[in-house]
């Protein structure tokens, strides 16, 4: 896998990165760079138009999100203790951890966080029982508000509006059906 950036019609590609496994891209809010993580090898930051990657990170981060303000950078991390997930607020520009959240285990399968707005609080999904639903991690700390109260089905995905007011969700329901094929040749 790796991160290509190209002309809105689709003309012009330039692959930006090399390695592989190079994913969940986000653009900075400038428009500048490309932040993304690299399975095993930490979080980057690439020019968009192209150059070196820098090493924002070289721990075990993965799923970087940028602050709608461009100032702060969340990263989900695994610990060896119990609870084993958290998320890991820090400044883009670089320094040590401002402040860590524990989240559920099940929100961490690709799932994207997605940062509020005023770049204040933190989306992210939990689902039990096969019930998605969205919660909001403030920064000042405490515990996280759960904002929906579905009853059913999954969230595929979830994101702001243009202007910011409306959070969007992509719910639904999966079936699978198991076949038995005989006699096959």
């Amino acid at each position: 896998d790796s991160i290509w950036r190209m002309d809105i019609g689709g003309g012009n590609p330039v692959q930006l990165t090399r390695n592989r496994l190079a994913l969940f891209p986000g653009i900075t809010p400038d428009g500048r760079d490309v932040v993304y993580g690299s399975v095993g090898q930490g979080i980057f930051k690439i020019p968009l138009t192209g150059g070196e990657p820098i090493q924002l990170l070289s721990d075990s981060a993965f799923e970087p999100s940028v602050s709608p303000d461009g100032k702060l950078l969340a990263v989900k991390k695994l610990r060896l203790d119990s609870p084993s997930y958290y998320l890991d607020i820090l400044p883009l520009a670089g320094g040590p951890s401002i402040r860590q959240f524990d989240i559920p285990v099940l929100s961490m399968s690709d799932n994207p966080l997605s940062w509020t707005p005023d770049s204040k609080g933190l989306i992210f999904l939990d689902t039990h029982d096969g019930v998605g639903n969205l919660w909001l991690q403030p920064l000042v700390g405490g515990k996280p508000k759960q904002i929906t109260n579905f009853s059913s089905d999954h969230i595929y995905s979830f994101g702001w509006s243009t202007e910011g007011k409306r959070l969007v969700a992509a719910r639904g329901s999966s079936s699978s059906d198991i076949v038995m094929i005989s006699n096959f040749r």
